[in-house]
């Protein structure tokens, strides 16, 4: 009796987690902005994707993303995770780990 309980429990919250991550955000979310920058870290296995758009925004996933530096992307944040479009139009999501302000431009010269 335990056994199927317990059996019952993980099929509900795996039912549970799938419906968690299938949640895309709406259409009207995304937004365009510039990937400038991909970090790949071997050691932790993960990449680190920056796109910048009025700000800067950091995903990080733990597999390669199809896609490359200095190309326009669409991209959604939603709680902790930041949903990017690959190259070929697939949705994929990291975590959202980071949002900072662009840098100040250099100051005029005398």
């Amino acid at each position: 009796m335990l056994r199927f309980r317990l059996k019952q429990i993980s099929v509900i919250l795996w039912l549970s987690l799938g419906s968690l991550l299938a949640q895309a955000p709406p259409p009207e979310k995304f937004q365009k902005g510039q990937l400038i920058k991909i970090d790949a870290d071997s050691e932790a296995h993960s990449y680190r994707y920056t796109i910048m758009a009025g700000c800067g925004y950091v995903g990080r996933s733990s597999t390669a993303l199809k896609l490359h530096e200095n190309s326009e992307v669409k991209f959604a944040i939603e709680r902790e995770s930041l949903y990017v479009i690959d190259e070929d139009g697939n949705l994929q999501r990291t975590l959202y780990v980071l949002q900072f302000l662009p840098p100040p431009p250099p100051p005029p010269k005398k």
